[in-house]
């Protein structure tokens, strides 16, 4: 069984790639500032075969980047007018350690209560993988990852966590008796209910009964 460590901050783990000036710039000019934004860049295995780790790290980066705003745009979409939902202003990646070809995106937030100086926060993320996903008490929520390169979307997931008033996450949430985990799926549709249901404080089910 394989585990993965998350870091459900949002913020990317350090990764232990460094970047030569030289192939900092050579990336940058080929991922390039296009005239609609940065440019997607689809890996493939030969692809995978001839780059360095911190070369395919860096267009997972930029690629996840522009999944995940896109995601978040959709969604948005989607919801009602009244909804909670945060959607970072930047969007921030990260890979996973040991396959730098595959990793996360948070595309968005919300507060669900305040105890304190703690907040309860649920945080919704898409990836280009699929997993099991079981928060545990180090942060690890990753295992079986299947390795199969990913150039779309290919599983959303929120996370019940504890942040303090910076945002920090803390730990997870276990109150809700999910054990952190507040929804899984390959579905988009599906997320996008889930997502709407936190971003509202209502039901999957009571929003679902108010379609005519």
């Amino acid at each position: 069984m394989q585990t993965v460590s998350a870091h459900p901050s949002g913020r990317p783990p350090a990764s232990g790639y460094v970047l030569s000036n030289a192939d900092t710039s050579r990336l940058d000019r080929w991922l390039g500032e296009q005239e609609n934004g940065p440019r997607f860049i689809s890996l493939t295995p030969d692809l995978l075969k001839r780059m360095k780790a911190e070369e395919i790290l860096k267009i997972t980066m930029s690629n996840l980047a522009i999944l995940g705003s896109e995601e978040a745009r959709q969604i948005v979409s989607l919801l009602p007018k009244a909804h909670k939902l945060r959607v970072p202003k930047a969007m921030k990646p990260r890979a996973l350690p040991t396959m730098p070809y595959l990793g996360a995106c948070k595309i968005g937030e919300v507060i669900r209560g305040q105890d304190g100086d703690r907040f309860h926060v649920t945080q919704m993320f898409m990836s280009n993988f699929v997993s099991e996903i079981s928060p545990a008490p180090n942060g690890d929520i990753f295992r079986n990852v299947k390795k199969e390169i990913g150039n779309t979307t290919k599983m959303f997931y929120a996370l019940d966590l504890i942040c303090d008033n910076t945002g920090r996450a803390l730990g997870f949430d276990r109150s809700t008796g999910k054990n952190g985990l507040s929804f899984q799926t390959q579905n988009k549709a599906d997320a996008v209910w889930e997502i709407a249901a936190a971003a509202t404080g209502q039901t999957v089910e009571a929003l679902r009964a108010k379609l005519p």
